[in-house]
């Protein structure tokens, strides 16, 4: 019974709903680690396998502007649960050990299965284990420098923040059926056959939470349950991996919502104020560093659409620009608003507006997508964290107003406000 309790989640799951549920993709959307006191700010999240059946996922960290970075192979027993820290990954360049011989098997498991193309090490006993080595320092430093936006022997791969103590970026999780040397952004990994690396199987759930303890705040979220559905999207769909398989909709797996809502709260007893961790969808394949000081194709185009935040308090209803931190109600000359620009990023909400507590509409689109039936439209995902320094905090996922697989009409285009 206690088995059968956890897998039913996924037989009430819907296509496109991007609900809560056993997944066969998880995103954690935005993680941070400080470089220099990583003891104090780092990022936390962990992946279970709800199944009786053993897991192999593969976990992929890609930098603030959508560069993978590192790949590496996770072993879940039944029922297994697996946490992380960035600390672990980034700082000390340490990877878990996991396997068949390693990883513990409770009385609700099935037996240890050894998945192919694994690194098998042994352990004293010669039983397979699935060993990640250690990172070599040299690797270490590159990977350091890509997620804080340095140069690294005339590379870049992430976004120039002026603070290059902190590693930023976001997480992909997969099921997959063995072990490989590729990541979403390689061809065969979702390949239409038996040779995919990908797997379909809905058995993951997760979260994830981001820790200061200088600042005495911490605050967590479910990582996005991302479920696969073979069979249910045809060529041209949007998918969740679309950019990666040129539209093919052979990743199975349902898109994210466009556009969101979610309260914002600064002042009273949060004096913190709330920050927005916003994900992105480039709608590139890009995936590799560039020289330094260039800038991917996506970035700064039409690729990057306008976002426009609207802000509700009392019965007024102002549009803010983000980047000038003032009312914006005029068309023209409205300027264009980009705060969100990367593929992930963390930013605060106004300080100097003038509003304590309202609604922020987030459009994610193409900056000229207004008809539902320009594609694609671009996911995302939004995140809110409401914290009151050195006292409590909270995180809190945004309303999804729509969904890749049927977007509705954009929100606040120029003809929602009054001249």
């Amino acid at each position: 019974m206690a088995a059968a309790l956890l897998v039913t989640p996924s037989a009430s799951a819907l296509r496109c709903d991007t609900d809560v549920v056993a997944a066969a993709t998880l995103l954690i959307p935005y993680f941070e680690v400080s470089l220099e006191r990583p003891e104090s700010l780092t990022t936390l999240f962990s992946v279970t396998n709800v199944d009786a059946e053993p897991a192999l996922v593969k976990v992929v960290l890609w930098t603030d502007r959508a560069v993978r970075t590192l790949a590496f192979e996770v072993y879940l027993a039944g029922f297994d649960v697996q946490t992380f820290n960035i600390k672990d990954l980034l700082v000390d360049g340490r990877l878990p050990v996991t396997g068949s011989a390693v990883s513990p098997h409770g009385m609700l498991s099935e037996p240890p299965v050894d998945f192919p193309g694994c690194n098998h090490g042994t352990t004293p006993g010669a039983a397979p284990v699935y060993a990640n080595p250690a990172l070599a320092p040299h690797e270490l430093a590159r990977l350091q420098a890509f997620h804080s936006g340095a140069c690294f022997e005339g590379n870049a791969a992430g976004s120039p923040w002026t603070d290059r103590t902190v590693a930023r970026g976001y997480i992909t999780v997969d099921v997959v059926q063995r072990c490989s040397g590729l990541t979403p952004a390689d061809a065969g990994y979702f390949a239409d056959d038996g040779s995919r690396v990908a797997a379909d199987r809905n058995v993951l759930t997760g979260d994830f939470f981001l820790i200061d303890a200088e600042e005495e705040y911490a605050q967590g979220e479910q990582a996005v349950h991302v479920e696969a559905f073979p069979g249910a999207f045809s060529p041209g769909d949007y998918t969740f991996y679309r950019r990666y398989v040129a539209a093919s909709a052979i990743d199975h797996r349902e898109p994210l919502g466009t556009q969101y809502a979610v309260r914002h709260i600064h002042g009273g007893g949060f004096d913190g104020g709330t920050e927005f961790f916003v994900w992105r969808d480039t709608g590139s394949a890009e995936a590799e560093p560039l020289d330094c000081g260039v800038e991917p194709s996506w970035y700064g185009s039409d690729g990057i659409e306008s976002f426009n935040v609207l802000i509700s308090e009392e019965g007024k209803t102002e549009r803010y620009s983000l980047e000038t931190d003032r009312p914006c109600n005029e068309f023209p000359p409205c300027p264009t608003i980009r705060a969100f620009p990367d593929a992930t990023q963390s930013r605060p909400f106004l300080e100097g507006s003038g509003t304590q507590f309202g609604m922020t509409y987030i459009n994610l689109r193409r900056a000229s997508t207004v008809d539902p039936e320009d594609w694609p439209v671009l996911q995302g995902w939004v995140v809110a964290t409401n914290s009151a320094l050195g006292r409590f905090s909270v995180g809190q996922r945004a309303m999804r107003l729509d969904s890749g697989c049927y977007p509705g009409p954009s929100l606040l285009v120029p003809a929602d406000f009054p001249e």
